[in-house]
């Protein structure tokens, strides 16, 4: 691509690679204003190598920018409002007592052993949350990727920005509001006013739930950091089945998968606000 440029031959991009010759100049540069215009000639990247860069966002216009930026806000915005529905769900499943209260065809779970209950009041609703909260990687970096973001960088760091708000609204306030509704929805019923001073009352009957599952999270973050298990399994299989020739090898001996930091830091952030004494 370099010697297609310099040849005069290469596709033109709305953006510029600049070489400074000092860490200090360069920083001087993207610090000072580049045009009089605003959000002309935005936004500026340094320290980047050109495997971290997205090729691909590189001809995109800064007022297409704008929109893209506002299109995927717009996007998040109605993603969490409705995977409320689901989040709420698995926190009603905790307090399964008072569901089968409101929904009588579910008195069937009575029946079933203290073990099996017991798996179904504690574990599932951890684990549905759990399920539920992954899929949103892929679906918030593909967002990234399509408002613009020229660099993995960039990406993860809307990602961390899009994840976060999930997990404080879906995680700290809907599933944990989700639980402690299902318990008095009867007698909000009776007295409607009466209904933030009820929740507010029950909501710490609903941190059983929502401790577990930060302990699952934590659990299962640091046990598949150290483990590796899904890299352990792609690095063997993958490996003996796609790289035949040494090139292959040699790359796959020497890089790393990295973290999808965008998606580590929410988690403990959110953990951290939440047992913030200014947050209860």
């Amino acid at each position: 691509m370099q010697a297609a440029h310099k040849k005069r031959e290469g596709k033109l991009l709305g953006s510029a690679f600049v070489e400074f010759a000092s860490v200090h100049d360069a920083q001087a540069a993207y610090q000072s204003l580049t045009h009089h215009h605003i959000l002309h000639m935005q936004p500026r990247f340094t320290g980047m190598t050109p495997t971290e860069i997205l090729w691909g966002n590189l001809n995109i216009k800064w007022w297409e920018r704008v929109i893209r930026e506002i299109v995927v806000i717009a996007f998040v915005v109605a993603l969490i409002v409705f995977w409320a529905v689901p989040v709420a769900f698995v926190g009603a499943i905790s307090k399964v007592d008072r569901l089968i209260e409101l929904v009588p065809a579910l008195s069937f779970i009575n029946n079933l052993p203290d073990v099996l209950l017991g798996l179904i009041t504690g574990l599932l609703p951890v684990i549905l949350l759990a399920v539920l909260m992954a899929l949103l990687p892929i679906i918030l970096r593909l967002a990234a990727k399509i408002s613009g973001c020229p660099t993995r960088s960039a990406v993860e760091l809307a990602v961390q920005n899009y994840y976060f708000a999930f997990q404080v609204i879906q995680v700290f306030l809907v599933a944990t509001l989700g639980a402690s509704a299902t318990a008095v929805v009867e007698s909000v019923k009776k007295n409607p006013a009466g209904a933030p001073n009820l929740l507010a009352n029950n909501i710490p009957t609903a941190s059983t739930f929502y401790l577990s599952y930060f302990l699952l999270q934590g659990l299962g973050i640091v046990a598949n950091a150290l483990l590796a298990v899904v890299g352990l399994i792609v690095f063997n299989l993958l490996g003996k089945l796609l790289d035949n020739t040494p090139r292959k090898m040699y790359k796959r001996w020497t890089s790393l998968a990295g973290l999808g930091w965008g998606t580590l830091f929410p988690i403990y952030t959110n953990l951290f606000v939440s047992l913030h004494p200014n947050s209860s």
